[in-house]
Parts: C-alpha cells; structure tokens; sequence
C-alpha cells in the first residue's frame, strides 16, 4: 500500500515539475534568457572598448558580478511570481486534495523550478566565455547553477510562507544578501576587539547561514585564479546538496502544516 502510495506521489511531483517547466516557458522565461545574454555581450563589448589594458580582466570584473546578480534576481522572480500567484488565489488546493502528501508538490516544484534555473545560469555564463577560458567559464557557471538552484529552492520556501509576492521576494534578497556578505561581516566582527555580543552573534548567523560568497566568484575567471577551481567547487556543492535538503524538509513541513 505504502510502495503505491510513494509511487502515486512521484508521479505527481514529476507532473508538477513538468507544468513547472512549461509554465515558466509561458511565462516568457526564454525571452528574459535571451536578454540576459544578449545584455551581457553588449555589455562587454562596450567595456572592452573603453579598457586600454588587460580588457579581458577588466571585462570579466564588471561582467561577472553583473551576470551573477541578474541570473539570482531572474531566478527569484520568476519562482516566486507563480507560486504566489497560485497559494493566493487557491489554484494549489487542487493538488492538495489529491489523496498524495502534499511534500510532493514542493518537490515537484523545486524540481521543475530548478531545471529552470539551470538554465538561467547558462544564460548568465556563455557571454563570458568570449572573454574567460572555457574551462574557466564552465567551472564559474556550474557554481552558478549550483547557487541558483539553492535561490529557487529557497524562494520555494519563502513563498509558501509569506505567500504575498513583495514580501517573499524582498525576505528572499535580504536572505541572499546576508549570506552573500556574511564572511566580510563576520571578518569585521573578528577583527574589532570591541564587538563583543555583536561578533559572538555574527558568529553563530554564519553557522546556519549559506556562504554564497564561496559560490561563483570573479576571480575563477581570471588567469590567477584557474588553479583553484577544482578546490573551490567542491564547497560550494557540498552545501547546496546539505542547504538544499534542510530547505526541501522546513518547506515540506511549512505546507503540511499551513494547509492541514
């Protein structure tokens, strides 16, 4: 009974990441890749020009933080958009009167909106392949993907919970901010001797917090940088795989509770 019961939910979840997807293509996801690219290569053609030495390095500089930044707010948008759309006007009870566990519509949606994301962070990276190696570019652009699946799952979370879309959406860029900033704030907190309770705090918020600053960084791109790729990746998909799974139980427990 229990084998069929799991069996009937997988099939769900795989149905609710397949409309995932398609709602996201709806949605006009692609056209937001497209200008993603297309605004990146502008972008670095117009820096190119402008730089007198060492374009690539300058390219890569201001491209990479720009197309990282842009690939996590196009992720957040369009994860939060239709799942709040759905929870508020009452389209996800139809799910939830199915005879399934209602965690299976949280996999099935951070299943599909993963695999969205996925290919938000390919949009993001294969500008600056004309400028970094292609090694380079791939290993940066796999670490994208691996944060912005953690963004999509995170926003999965965030949305069930506070479901109204200015508020998922500004908790889930505060959320991203701190963990993107919470190495340099926690350094700071070390180094003045008068911090006190404040560094102890900072502290502990950085044991429970992502460190996405290990994810993704510019200087990977950069000739100096390319012998520590195969170091630094590993981090980074160690916590998604540790974050990603703390993330799918709380939102899993949040939505059988809610909706009990």
């Amino acid at each position: 009974m229990s084998s069929g019961v799991t069996g009937l939910g997988r099939r769900a979840a795989a149905a609710i990441a397949a409309i995932t997807i398609r709602e996201g293509f709806r949605a006009r996801l692609p056209l937001a890749w497209l200008c993603l690219c297309a605004g990146l290569a502008g972008l670095q053609a117009f820096i190119g020009a402008l730089a007198l030495i060492d374009a690539n390095d300058v390219v890569l500089s201001v491209a990479a933080p720009i197309a990282r930044l842009l690939a996590v707010l196009i992720t957040a948008v369009f994860v939060i958009a239709p799942i709040s759309r759905e929870l508020a006007d009452g389209g996800a009870d139809i799910m939830f009167a199915a005879p399934v566990a209602r965690a299976w519509w949280v996999l099935g949606r951070m299943a599909g909106h993963g695999v969205l994301a996925l290919g938000t962070a390919l949009s993001a990276t294969l500008p600056l392949m004309m400028h970094a190696p292609v090694a380079a570019a791939g290993a940066w652009g796999l670490s994208l993907a691996l944060e912005c699946l953690l963004v999509s799952a995170l926003a999965v979370l965030i949305t069930i919970s506070l479901v109204r879309l200015p508020l998922a959406l500004l908790a889930l860029l505060a959320t991203y901010a701190c963990a993107r900033m919470i190495g340099v704030i926690q350094m700071l907190g070390q180094a003045d001797s008068q911090a006190g309770v404040f560094a102890g705090i900072i502290d502990g918020l950085a044991l429970i917090m992502p460190r996405l600053d290990l994810n993704a960084m510019t200087d990977w791109l950069l000739p100096d940088g390319a012998a520590s790729l195969g170091s630094a990746l590993l981090p980074g998909l160690i916590q998604t795989c540790l974050y990603g799974m703390i993330i799918v139980l709380a939102a899993s427990l949040d939505i059988e509770r809610r909706r009990a």
